[in-house]
């Protein structure tokens, strides 16, 4: 058990990674006549994810999610396409119908996390600015401000 001290009280986490694996990278690098326009001209990206269960429909779980560009090819310094997949159980508190829900919004905040410093990995020694991805949230809006 990992104990996290703060001014305020903490408690154990509903979800738990198991293991997660990289299924797909691309990256490229398009270093001839290219200036950085990084900060003006940022990334256009999407993300894309998916629940995977087991055949019972029980836990583990699985989340797959995908970030890749969705600018022109080579119309940016980079192009780039990461997939991961991430294996999660649940604390045994969280009802077999919530455990979806809960699955997109604090797994996919961890896979994106290893996307983003797998991109950075890649980038770092580039030509051009290192890639960071945006922040996001995988907490969903409610009804009535979608």
């Amino acid at each position: 058990m990992i104990k996290v001290q703060h001014d305020f009280e903490t408690k154990s986490p509903v979800i738990h990674i198991d293991s997660y694996f990289f299924r797909r990278i691309h990256f490229e690098a398009h270093p001839i006549g290219f200036s950085d326009d990084s900060e003006n001209n940022p990334f256009d990206i999407e993300v894309k994810t998916s629940v995977e269960t087991t055949e019972t429909g029980k836990s583990p779980y699985g989340l797959r999610l995908l970030v890749e560009t969705t600018h022109e090819k080579a119309s940016k310094a980079y192009d780039f396409a990461v997939e991961v997949f991430g294996v999660f159980s649940f604390d045994q508190s969280i009802d077999e119908k919530h455990r979806s829900g809960v699955l997109y919004t604090y797994g996919a905040n961890i896979l994106y996390g290893s996307i983003r410093e797998l991109l950075v990995s890649l980038s770092l020694k580039g030509p051009f600015k290192t890639v960071m991805l945006p922040t996001v949230t995988f907490v969903p809006a409610p009804k009535d401000q979608k």
